[in-house]
């Protein structure tokens, strides 16, 4: 029996120690017979890599934890229990809870309506997170599920593009919540970046970040981004998240403007905070013409 599958021997018979179940339930969930299941047990068969992805898709964890052993095995056994809002470890500690999830169901309306239901499952599964955590996109949600969601996408091949229509996938997101009702009333872009700022931005958006006008006219504005050191001291780190990260907001804060029909509009990045500035800033222009 080689390494690899020795170590794929012991991660499977440890997920099956970990939900519980008898060797009849475990053959089921991997497709094969009790006997075959024995053999490979023995090391005298192997399974195939479909039946490995029978008990990945049921399990909600990818190949690549099945192969590592990356599991979080007290929040599989709580899922495969049925309770779909369980977290991994790296995700659960409400202290740190300073993004919103709505960050994470922009992301998923924009890879369905590209690839499917079946695509936004795999990359959850990377993650080891159900679909149905992100149900209420004002809930606060640990910011390693951005990042780390981001960071599966861009060693798919995601580009920096992607990300950035990614972010503006978010007028989806907040069409019929009360973000998207107040900025659609809005009377032109000035008035509703106004009203963004000052009745949005804070009670429906992430607290890891403070967004600011430091400047506002009727045909452009300038936001600036900086951490909020209490938030980033209970995370440990001077300025949380990554490049793709600021790439995403980006598309979100440009896709306000469609809340109000705007189409004509060009976002330049001044200054970023993942290259080294103090905050990020951003020039927003707009034409109604």
């Amino acid at each position: 029996m080689s390494e690899f599958v020795k170590n794929l021997n012991d991660n499977i018979f440890r997920i099956q120690a970990c939900i519980n179940v008898d060797s009849q339930i475990l053959s089921d969930l991997l497709g094969v017979t009790s006997k075959q299941l024995e053999e490979f047990r023995s090391g005298f068969q192997n399974l195939r890599i479909e039946n490995l992805e029978w008990l990945c898709e049921t399990l909600g964890i990818s190949l690549e934890n099945l192969f590592t052993g990356n599991i979080d095995y007290p929040a599989l056994a709580q899922q495969f229990g049925g309770n779909v809002y369980a977290l991994p470890d790296r995700y659960s500690n409400s202290q740190q809870h300073f993004a919103r999830a709505r960050t994470i169901m922009g992301i998923i309306e924009y890879l369905n309506s590209l690839f499917g239901p079946k695509y936004v499952h795999n990359i959850l599964s990377r993650l080891q997170v159900r679909r149905e955590y992100f149900d209420n996109p004002d809930a606060f949600i640990s910011p390693y599920l951005v990042t780390d969601l981001l960071t599966e996408l861009r060693k798919s091949g995601f580009h920096e593009n992607h990300n950035v229509e990614m972010g503006k996938s978010a007028a989806k997101v907040n069409e019929k919540t009360r973000v998207g009702k107040v900025l659609s009333s809005s009377d032109g872009p000035s008035k509703m970046y106004e009203r963004l700022h000052a009745e949005i931005m804070d009670a429906h958006y992430d607290h890891l970040f403070y967004y600011s006008l430091s400047s506002l006219s009727e045909n452009d504005l300038r936001m600036t981004t900086t951490p909020r050191r209490h938030s980033h001291d209970l995370l440990e780190t001077r300025t949380f998240g990554h490049r793709e990260t600021c790439l995403y907001k980006q598309g979100v804060y440009t896709s306000f403007l469609s809340h109000i029909g705007c189409k004509n509009y060009k976002l330049e990045e001044e200054k970023c905070m993942y290259h080294g500035d103090e905050h990020c800033v951003y020039h927003l222009s707009w034409s109604l013409n």
